[in-house]
């Protein structure tokens, strides 16, 4: 048995900008920050049976590979050569659908266990690239590159795409005391409300073919988060985040729940919260606040909301394997 465990991640800087959408015509640069929450995704080959098996949150058990419904599984295990005769298994820390980079995570997981199993070569950058051809070129898949790359590098990463699509990664030499007060300021929480990230994707690709204007603001918000966090001058990648999530609304209105967006307002309104956003492509999932203080007060009023929070820490560790 061969197990990966890949993080999920929240977008720190430039989200967005890693959509093909975006970078064919303008380059990416995009700052993604790994979380200690994981997926882990076991794979075995079966001696004596040949059916294939899936577990997930459903259960597959299949004659062939190519009858598998789940097609992330599939496609990987197609372009492996991989026919029957094969168990896989998979378990994670966040429900799929809820803005955290999971079905990126998944792939680099599974993709991990099968290139280990193969003796091929398991460089995080050949893996993260391998789940972006199966999502973005079999799969077409309405993704950007930025949640494979962070499963497999992990860490606080700044990326950089050019026009080709060839991502180069860079992590970031930040102060442990910065990255606690990352950790300590940035309040995650639960909206309640999965939703299907490729349906909003494909609305905000449309919307930056048509104009970049919002696209191009958030980029260069990218560019100054970048030097705010590098600097250790949090406040001011709060007031950053607060722009970006103003621009980042001009792309679809599937991007922000109405609930979210009242509570939201008072906190800023109120000086509690310098900014925040809905993490992922929007419509759901989770939400962060970058909270300079008074933390209890914004997470007792985020709770008689019905947010829950969800403490994280920074994974420092992108993909990890152990085999027996």
């Amino acid at each position: 048995m061969i197990i990966s465990r890949a993080p999920f991640r929240i977008t720190l800087a430039g989200g967005g900008t890693d959509l093909p959408a975006y970078y064919k015509q303008h380059g990416s640069t995009f700052l993604s920050c790994a979380i200690n929450k994981y997926i882990y995704v076991g794979l075995r080959k079966r001696d004596f049976e040949k059916e294939v098996r899936l577990q997930y949150l459903d259960c597959e058990s299949v004659p062939h590979v190519s009858q598998l419904k789940h097609n992330r599984a599939r496609a990987c295990l197609e372009l492996h050569g991989f026919e029957d005769a094969v168990e896989i298994i998979s378990s994670a820390d966040l429900s799929a659908c809820s803005g955290m980079g999971s079905s990126g995570a998944y792939l680099v997981a599974l993709l991990n266990c099968i290139r280990t199993f193969k003796g091929l070569s398991t460089d995080p950058n050949i893996i993260a690239e391998e789940a972006c051809r199966i999502e973005m070129d079999i799969l077409n898949e309405p993704v950007g590159k930025q949640d494979q790359y962070i499963a497999a590098h992990g860490s606080i990463t700044k990326f950089t795409i050019n026009k080709k699509g060839q991502v180069r990664p860079a992590k970031l030499n930040i102060p442990p005391d910065i990255i606690v007060a990352l950790e300590n300021n940035c309040m995650i929480f639960y909206t309640g409300v999965l939703r299907d990230a490729s349906s909003v994707l494909a609305s905000q690709q449309k919307n930056i073919s048509y104009d970049n204007s919002a696209m191009h603001a958030i980029q260069q918000i990218g560019f100054d988060t970048i030097k705010a966090i590098n600097s250790g001058n949090l406040n001011k990648f709060g007031y950053l985040m607060h722009e970006h999530w103003l621009q980042k609304k001009k792309l679809s209105k599937r991007i922000t729940v109405d609930k979210f967006e009242w509570i939201y307002q008072d906190l800023i309104d109120s000086n509690l919260a310098l900014g925040g956003k809905i993490i992922g492509a929007g419509g759901g999932g989770f939400v962060v606040l970058y909270v300079p203080k008074k933390h209890s007060l914004v997470e007792s009023k985020m709770i008689d909301l019905g947010f829950p929070r969800m403490n994280w820490k920074v994974s420092m560790s992108g993909l990890s394997t152990c085999s027996w």
